[in-house]
């Protein structure tokens, strides 16, 4: 049984050479109308270019990002270096109390100085141990670098110590 076709060839090719011709009409136009050359391809230089400044964008977000984190870390240390600062000034009062021992009224109260003392130094002992920013000891381990971002010529960049 023979078969027939109402496809027309011809029909078809022209209306796919119609479609790309349009869309390269639209191509052109939506350059032209943006001011968007590297838009569809079409241009590879300029490409380049905006690929370049992008992954330095994202490299000095990433640089802002460290910068906060260094903030942070520094908050975090500073009340930490406070909080010592006020205990040892406790310590610093209970020593000249303790000078006045002639004053006191018994063993009792040079006993709970004493005991009060080392309460301190154990309390500072643990802020010095447990300060810490994202698991890293920030106190009495040393100095810590803290590096800010990148350049534009992909070197390091600040380095805070």
């Amino acid at each position: 049984m023979p078969s027939v076709s109402n496809i027309a060839v011809g029909a078809l090719v022209a209306g796919s050479a119609a479609s790309k011709a349009r869309h390269g009409m639209n191509e052109s136009i939506a350059r032209l109308s943006t001011g968007m050359r590297s838009m569809y391809g079409g241009d590879a230089a300029g490409q380049s270019v905006a690929n370049t400044l992008q992954a330095r964008s994202m490299s000095w977000a990433v640089a802002a990002r460290n910068a906060e984190d260094g903030i942070s870390a520094a908050q975090t240390a500073e009340a930490a270096l406070l909080e010592i600062a006020a205990l040892a000034q406790r310590l610093r009062e209970l020593g000249i109390q303790a000078d006045n021992a002639a004053l006191l009224n018994d063993d009792a109260d040079e006993a709970a100085m004493n005991a009060e003392a080392e309460a301190i130094y154990d309390s500072i002992d643990a802020i010095v141990s447990k300060a810490t920013f994202n698991g890293v000891s920030l106190i009495g381990t040393g100095p810590k670098e803290l590096y800010i971002g990148v350049t534009d010529d992909g070197a390091s960049g600040v380095t805070l110590t």
